[in-house]
């Protein structure tokens, strides 16, 4: 994709590794980068990961929806109707204030370490009494691929060994929570991701802990996984350790005034 700026503002680009280049010069991922009218943007594939963030200083003039100002395809919301950019769409900038020295909010790139096939962490429940012994061990020794219908709302993984149930898929409907793993009648895993519904009926074999949902949300179509069953405790360990990693970035990028200029 390439986009053509309209007036000089300070761009930062991050998260997944991607080919990019300003004006056919590669540049790097959370690092920030001056454009001005004329300039050219190209975004290519990832190398790494499977989302990238484009941000840019006084965020982009879009109407909100909702409150916000992203889009949703299937809903049809958002710019463009909700559509993918095409070829000549133009995205209008805000006007804002950039200070001199913003390079400074630069920081290392948080893309988690990819291995070829990721183990994701789980605690089981809430209905894993709902499975059979030999489900619970189908569930958490099978190699899952992630299937070509998953988006941002869920994860299908694919296997051709299927979980047991003790009796029915069915529940009775309560709330869908982010990273919660539903089981159908056809036994394969559902992930709930960002854009899950708000309620579910399915039985819900257990949940990912929230250090490893980005791992899930960057992981490509096609990617091999495996689940791995941890304790409530070590799971908030690994959480306490993100939170101070985050406290450490958000220092980083969230400067006082005084230190930009």
């Amino acid at each position: 994709m390439k986009e053509q700026t309209h007036q000089i503002k300070k761009t930062i680009f991050g998260w997944a590794e991607f080919e990019a280049k300003l004006n056919n010069k590669k540049i790097q991922t959370c690092k920030v980068y001056q454009a001005k009218k004329g300039d050219i943007l190209e975004l290519g594939l990832a190398k790494i990961g499977f989302r990238g963030y484009l941000c840019v200083a006084g965020g982009f003039k879009i109407k909100s929806f909702l409150n916000s100002k992203s889009s949703d395809v299937k809903m049809g919301v958002g710019v463009f109707n909700g559509r993918a950019l095409q070829k000549d769409d133009v995205l209008e900038l805000n006007n804002s204030f950039i200070p001199f020295n913003l390079s400074k909010r630069e920081c290392e790139n948080p893309v988690f370490q990819f291995a070829k096939e990721p183990t994701i962490r789980v605690i089981l429940g809430t209905n894993d009494d709902a499975f059979t012994q030999n489900g619970l061990n189908t569930f958490l020794n099978t190699s899952y691929k992630i299937g070509l219908k998953s988006d941002r709302m869920a994860i299908y993984a694919e296997a051709k060994t299927t979980i047991k149930h003790k009796n029915s898929a069915d529940i009775i409907s309560d709330p869908a929570v982010f990273g919660s793993i539903q089981v159908p009648k056809n036994g394969l895993p559902i992930i709930l991701m960002a854009g899950r519904q708000s309620t579910g009926g399915y039985t819900k074999i257990a949940s990912v802990i929230e250090n490893d949902l980005p791992l899930l949300a960057q992981a490509k179509l096609g990617t091999n996984f495996k689940f791995e069953n941890i304790s409530m405790q070590n799971a908030l360990e690994l959480y306490k350790q993100r939170e101070e990693k985050f406290k450490t970035l958000d220092k980083k990028i969230n400067l006082d005034f005084e230190n930009l200029i």
